[in-house]
Protein backbone atom coordinates (compact mmCIF):
# COMPACT_ATOMS: atom_id res chain seq x y z
CA UNK A 1 0.00 0.00 0.00
CA UNK A 2 1.03 3.42 -0.99
CA UNK A 3 0.41 5.83 2.17
CA UNK A 4 1.64 8.83 0.49
CA UNK A 5 1.19 9.65 -3.48
CA UNK A 6 2.39 12.36 -5.49
CA UNK A 7 0.51 15.40 -4.71
CA UNK A 8 -1.94 17.17 -6.53
CA UNK A 9 -0.81 20.70 -6.04
CA UNK A 10 1.99 23.15 -6.49
CA UNK A 11 3.91 23.62 -3.18
CA UNK A 12 2.62 27.04 -3.23
CA UNK A 13 -0.97 25.75 -3.46
CA UNK A 14 -0.49 22.90 -0.82
CA UNK A 15 -1.91 23.92 2.38
CA UNK A 16 -4.48 25.90 0.86
CA UNK A 17 -5.28 22.57 -1.01
CA UNK A 18 -5.13 20.14 1.82
CA UNK A 19 -7.59 22.56 3.89
CA UNK A 20 -9.97 22.63 1.20
CA UNK A 21 -10.01 18.74 1.46
CA UNK A 22 -10.44 18.41 5.03
CA UNK A 23 -13.66 21.20 5.25
CA UNK A 24 -15.24 19.23 1.95
CA UNK A 25 -14.00 15.53 2.66
CA UNK A 26 -16.81 14.85 4.90
CA UNK A 27 -19.15 15.97 2.86
CA UNK A 28 -21.91 13.99 1.35
CA UNK A 29 -19.75 12.75 -2.15
CA UNK A 30 -19.51 9.49 -2.90
CA UNK A 31 -20.12 7.29 -5.44
CA UNK A 32 -23.58 7.36 -7.23
CA UNK A 33 -23.51 11.09 -7.23
CA UNK A 34 -24.62 13.35 -10.09
CA UNK A 35 -21.21 14.30 -11.62
CA UNK A 36 -21.00 17.93 -11.28
CA UNK A 37 -20.52 20.34 -14.42
CA UNK A 38 -16.93 20.45 -16.05
CA UNK A 39 -15.99 24.47 -15.14
CA UNK A 40 -13.62 25.00 -17.51
CA UNK A 41 -11.24 28.25 -18.24
CA UNK A 42 -9.70 27.21 -21.70
CA UNK A 43 -9.88 23.96 -23.91
CA UNK A 44 -6.57 22.69 -25.27
CA UNK A 45 -7.06 20.01 -27.03
CA UNK A 46 -10.12 18.26 -28.55
CA UNK A 47 -14.02 18.94 -28.33
CA UNK A 48 -15.11 20.46 -25.85
CA UNK A 49 -17.02 18.41 -23.77
CA UNK A 50 -20.51 19.14 -21.58
CA UNK A 51 -21.54 15.82 -19.62
CA UNK A 52 -25.30 16.51 -19.60
CA UNK A 53 -24.93 16.46 -23.48
CA UNK A 54 -24.02 12.88 -23.02
CA UNK A 55 -26.76 11.48 -20.83
CA UNK A 56 -27.76 8.12 -21.95
CA UNK A 57 -25.30 7.93 -24.60
CA UNK A 58 -21.54 8.66 -23.01
CA UNK A 59 -19.40 7.46 -20.59
CA UNK A 60 -16.58 10.19 -19.52
CA UNK A 61 -13.09 9.48 -17.74
CA UNK A 62 -12.08 13.01 -16.03
CA UNK A 63 -8.62 13.11 -15.05
CA UNK A 64 -6.78 15.13 -13.62
CA UNK A 65 -3.12 15.25 -13.75
CA UNK A 66 -0.23 18.31 -14.18
CA UNK A 67 2.54 18.86 -16.80
CA UNK A 68 5.23 18.87 -13.39
CA UNK A 69 4.00 15.38 -12.06
CA UNK A 70 6.28 12.27 -13.44
CA UNK A 71 3.54 9.96 -12.49
CA UNK A 72 0.72 11.68 -15.14
CA UNK A 73 3.65 11.79 -17.78
CA UNK A 74 3.55 8.43 -17.86
CA UNK A 75 -0.27 7.63 -17.53
CA UNK A 76 -0.59 9.86 -19.95
CA UNK A 77 0.15 6.95 -23.00
CA UNK A 78 -1.79 4.53 -21.31
CA UNK A 79 -5.14 7.27 -21.36
CA UNK A 80 -4.63 7.66 -25.14
CA UNK A 81 -4.63 3.99 -25.53
CA UNK A 82 -7.53 3.88 -23.91
CA UNK A 83 -9.04 6.39 -25.51
CA UNK A 84 -8.24 5.10 -28.73
CA UNK A 85 -9.79 1.63 -27.45
CA UNK A 86 -13.31 3.16 -26.24
CA UNK A 87 -13.67 5.63 -28.44
CA UNK A 88 -16.32 3.95 -30.96
CA UNK A 89 -18.21 2.98 -27.83
CA UNK A 90 -18.68 5.96 -26.83
CA UNK A 91 -15.80 6.81 -23.98
CA UNK A 92 -14.89 10.16 -23.33
CA UNK A 93 -11.76 11.16 -21.48
CA UNK A 94 -10.87 14.20 -20.62
CA UNK A 95 -7.78 15.28 -19.05
CA UNK A 96 -7.57 18.68 -16.65
CA UNK A 97 -5.13 20.49 -15.47
CA UNK A 98 -4.93 23.78 -13.08
CA UNK A 99 -2.04 25.08 -14.63
CA UNK A 100 -2.00 28.32 -16.57
CA UNK A 101 -2.90 27.87 -20.55
CA UNK A 102 0.66 29.29 -21.14
CA UNK A 103 2.00 26.18 -19.33
CA UNK A 104 -0.35 23.76 -20.36
CA UNK A 105 -0.55 24.55 -24.17
CA UNK A 106 3.05 23.57 -25.25
CA UNK A 107 3.26 20.88 -23.09
CA UNK A 108 0.16 19.32 -24.57
CA UNK A 109 1.28 20.25 -28.38
CA UNK A 110 4.74 18.76 -27.45
CA UNK A 111 3.26 15.28 -26.65
CA UNK A 112 1.26 15.26 -29.95
CA UNK A 113 -0.32 12.00 -31.12
CA UNK A 114 1.12 10.72 -27.55
CA UNK A 115 -1.79 12.52 -25.60
CA UNK A 116 -4.62 12.35 -27.87
CA UNK A 117 -7.81 12.60 -25.78
CA UNK A 118 -9.60 16.15 -24.77
CA UNK A 119 -7.48 18.43 -22.57
CA UNK A 120 -8.43 21.20 -20.65
CA UNK A 121 -7.90 24.10 -17.77
CA UNK A 122 -9.86 24.25 -14.93
CA UNK A 123 -11.41 27.38 -13.88
CA UNK A 124 -9.96 28.76 -10.62
CA UNK A 125 -9.77 25.44 -9.14
CA UNK A 126 -13.76 24.13 -9.45
CA UNK A 127 -13.57 21.14 -11.12
CA UNK A 128 -10.63 20.21 -8.78
CA UNK A 129 -12.84 21.16 -5.74
CA UNK A 130 -16.16 19.40 -7.34
CA UNK A 131 -13.97 16.06 -7.75
CA UNK A 132 -10.81 15.98 -6.39
CA UNK A 133 -11.42 17.71 -2.94
CA UNK A 134 -15.02 16.37 -2.77
CA UNK A 135 -13.75 13.05 -2.35
CA UNK A 136 -10.85 13.78 -0.17
CA UNK A 137 -8.55 12.92 -2.77
CA UNK A 138 -4.95 14.84 -3.29
CA UNK A 139 -2.85 12.85 -5.16
CA UNK A 140 -2.31 12.71 -9.25
CA UNK A 141 -3.07 11.39 -11.60
CA UNK A 142 -6.99 10.72 -10.06
CA UNK A 143 -9.56 9.72 -12.53
CA UNK A 144 -13.43 9.66 -11.77
CA UNK A 145 -15.93 8.01 -14.49
CA UNK A 146 -19.19 9.16 -15.11
CA UNK A 147 -21.54 6.36 -16.27
CA UNK A 148 -24.77 7.13 -19.02
CA UNK A 149 -26.68 8.18 -16.24
CA UNK A 150 -24.41 10.96 -15.07
CA UNK A 151 -23.00 9.53 -12.25
CA UNK A 152 -20.05 9.07 -10.38
CA UNK A 153 -19.37 5.60 -10.21
CA UNK A 154 -15.61 4.99 -9.76
CA UNK A 155 -12.48 7.12 -8.97
CA UNK A 156 -8.55 6.20 -8.52
CA UNK A 157 -5.51 5.92 -9.93
CA UNK A 158 -5.91 5.85 -13.65
CA UNK A 159 -3.00 2.80 -14.11
CA UNK A 160 -5.49 0.49 -11.96
CA UNK A 161 -8.44 -0.97 -12.67
CA UNK A 162 -10.12 1.79 -15.11
CA UNK A 163 -9.91 -0.43 -18.35
CA UNK A 164 -11.83 -2.98 -16.54
CA UNK A 165 -14.65 -0.78 -14.88
CA UNK A 166 -14.93 0.74 -18.29
CA UNK A 167 -15.93 -3.01 -19.61
CA UNK A 168 -17.62 -3.64 -17.09
CA UNK A 169 -20.29 -0.43 -17.60
CA UNK A 170 -20.51 -1.09 -21.55
CA UNK A 171 -21.58 -4.51 -20.58
CA UNK A 172 -24.15 -3.90 -17.84
CA UNK A 173 -21.94 -5.46 -15.37
CA UNK A 174 -20.57 -2.51 -13.29
CA UNK A 175 -21.48 -3.56 -9.70
CA UNK A 176 -21.55 0.20 -7.68
CA UNK A 177 -22.56 -1.15 -4.53
CA UNK A 178 -19.99 -3.12 -4.17
CA UNK A 179 -17.55 -0.13 -5.22
CA UNK A 180 -18.76 2.00 -2.50
CA UNK A 181 -17.97 -0.21 -0.16
CA UNK A 182 -14.81 -0.64 -1.42
CA UNK A 183 -14.23 2.91 -1.93
CA UNK A 184 -14.89 3.15 1.98
CA UNK A 185 -12.42 0.48 2.70
CA UNK A 186 -10.06 2.31 0.99
CA UNK A 187 -10.49 5.55 2.49
CA UNK A 188 -10.90 4.31 5.57
CA UNK A 189 -7.67 2.84 5.52
CA UNK A 190 -6.10 5.77 4.86
CA UNK A 191 -7.48 7.62 7.15
CA UNK A 192 -6.48 5.48 10.30
CA UNK A 193 -2.71 5.07 8.45
CA UNK A 194 -2.59 8.71 8.42
CA UNK A 195 -3.66 9.08 11.60
CA UNK A 196 -1.55 6.71 13.29
CA UNK A 197 1.33 8.14 11.57
CA UNK A 198 0.19 11.46 12.88
CA UNK A 199 0.02 10.00 16.29
CA UNK A 200 -3.66 10.73 16.23
CA UNK A 201 -5.44 10.43 19.91
CA UNK A 202 -5.61 6.78 20.26
CA UNK A 203 -9.34 6.76 21.08
CA UNK A 204 -10.72 8.36 18.30
CA UNK A 205 -8.14 6.68 15.66
CA UNK A 206 -9.11 3.85 17.57
CA UNK A 207 -13.15 4.13 16.56
CA UNK A 208 -11.77 4.41 13.23
CA UNK A 209 -10.03 1.03 12.95
CA UNK A 210 -13.08 -0.21 14.42
CA UNK A 211 -14.60 0.69 11.62
CA UNK A 212 -12.80 -0.52 8.71
CA UNK A 213 -12.88 -3.76 10.51
CA UNK A 214 -16.19 -4.08 10.99
CA UNK A 215 -16.56 -2.78 7.13
CA UNK A 216 -13.37 -4.83 5.98
CA UNK A 217 -15.64 -8.11 6.60
CA UNK A 218 -15.04 -10.57 3.92
CA UNK A 219 -12.32 -8.69 2.38
CA UNK A 220 -9.23 -10.88 3.97
CA UNK A 221 -6.84 -9.13 1.40
CA UNK A 222 -7.30 -6.38 2.48
CA UNK A 223 -7.43 -7.05 6.38
CA UNK A 224 -4.07 -8.85 6.16
CA UNK A 225 -2.86 -5.97 4.24
CA UNK A 226 -4.07 -3.60 7.26
CA UNK A 227 -2.30 -5.97 9.51
CA UNK A 228 0.87 -6.25 7.99
CA UNK A 229 1.42 -2.52 7.97
CA UNK A 230 0.30 -2.08 10.97
CA UNK A 231 2.93 -4.09 12.41
CA UNK A 232 5.62 -3.11 10.19
CA UNK A 233 5.25 0.48 9.36
CA UNK A 234 8.50 2.24 10.92
CA UNK A 235 6.36 5.76 10.89
CA UNK A 236 3.46 4.63 12.88
CA UNK A 237 3.16 7.07 16.45
CA UNK A 238 -0.17 5.44 17.49
CA UNK A 239 -0.07 1.79 17.64
CA UNK A 240 -2.95 -0.41 18.07
CA UNK A 241 -1.43 -4.38 18.14
CA UNK A 242 -4.82 -5.69 19.18
CA UNK A 243 -6.43 -4.51 16.15
CA UNK A 244 -3.45 -6.04 14.23
CA UNK A 245 -4.23 -9.22 15.63
CA UNK A 246 -7.66 -9.15 15.31
CA UNK A 247 -7.18 -8.22 11.24
CA UNK A 248 -4.80 -10.94 11.19
CA UNK A 249 -6.44 -13.54 12.60
CA UNK A 250 -9.40 -13.24 10.24
CA UNK A 251 -7.53 -13.10 6.95
CA UNK A 252 -5.93 -16.20 8.52
CA UNK A 253 -8.63 -17.58 9.35
CA UNK A 254 -10.06 -17.14 5.71
CA UNK A 255 -7.55 -19.09 4.50
CA UNK A 256 -8.07 -21.97 6.06
CA UNK A 257 -4.33 -21.53 8.21
CA UNK A 258 -2.85 -22.66 5.11
CA UNK A 259 -1.22 -19.56 3.57
CA UNK A 260 2.35 -19.24 4.82
CA UNK A 261 2.13 -15.19 4.33
CA UNK A 262 -1.24 -14.91 6.53
CA UNK A 263 0.57 -17.22 9.00
CA UNK A 264 3.72 -15.12 9.13
CA UNK A 265 1.28 -11.83 9.79
CA UNK A 266 -0.40 -13.48 12.07
CA UNK A 267 2.40 -15.33 14.06
CA UNK A 268 3.88 -11.59 14.32
CA UNK A 269 0.59 -10.03 15.57
CA UNK A 270 -0.20 -12.40 18.08
CA UNK A 271 3.77 -12.27 19.10
CA UNK A 272 2.99 -8.20 19.91
CA UNK A 273 0.33 -8.83 21.65
CA UNK A 274 2.13 -11.10 24.04
CA UNK A 275 0.89 -14.63 23.04
CA UNK A 276 4.36 -16.21 22.18
CA UNK A 277 3.60 -19.48 22.28
CA UNK A 278 0.75 -19.23 20.10
CA UNK A 279 2.28 -16.94 17.76
CA UNK A 280 5.10 -20.33 17.42
CA UNK A 281 2.43 -22.65 16.72
CA UNK A 282 1.19 -20.76 13.89
CA UNK A 283 4.82 -19.68 12.61
CA UNK A 284 5.63 -23.75 12.68
CA UNK A 285 2.37 -24.24 11.00
CA UNK A 286 3.35 -21.57 8.62
CA UNK A 287 6.73 -22.82 7.86
CA UNK A 288 5.54 -26.70 7.38
CA UNK A 289 3.27 -24.90 4.42
CA UNK A 290 5.41 -22.36 2.92
CA UNK A 291 7.51 -23.50 -0.30
CA UNK A 292 8.58 -20.21 -1.15
CA UNK A 293 12.56 -19.48 -0.32
CA UNK A 294 11.78 -15.91 1.19
CA UNK A 295 8.41 -17.08 2.85
CA UNK A 296 10.37 -19.70 4.40
CA UNK A 297 13.48 -17.48 4.99
CA UNK A 298 11.23 -14.81 6.93
CA UNK A 299 9.44 -17.51 9.28
CA UNK A 300 12.25 -18.80 10.27
CA UNK A 301 13.89 -16.15 11.40
CA UNK A 302 10.76 -15.24 13.55
CA UNK A 303 10.82 -18.73 15.11
CA UNK A 304 14.21 -18.22 15.91
CA UNK A 305 13.15 -14.60 17.30
CA UNK A 306 9.87 -15.93 19.36
CA UNK A 307 11.63 -19.20 20.82
CA UNK A 308 14.85 -17.02 22.21
CA UNK A 309 11.74 -14.38 23.39
CA UNK A 310 10.30 -18.14 25.16
CA UNK A 311 13.32 -18.84 26.34
CA UNK A 312 13.67 -15.48 28.26
CA UNK A 313 16.62 -14.89 26.30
Amino acid sequence: MKLFVTLGRRPADWAIALLVCSLLSSSAAELGMPAPPLAIAEWIKGTPVTLKSGLGSNIFVVEFWATWCPPCRQTIPSLTGLQKKFKDRGVVFVGISDEETSVVKPFVQSMGANMDYTVAVDDRMQTWTNYMAAFGEMGIPHAFVVDKAGRIVWHGNPMGPLEQVLEQLLADRYDLDLARRTTRIQSLFQQYFMGAIAGQDTVELKKKGEELLAEADNFPGTLHQFAHVLLNEKRIVTRHPELAARAAKSAYDATGGTNPVASATYARALFETGKVQDALTVARKGLANAKDPNTRTVLESAIASYEKSAAGK
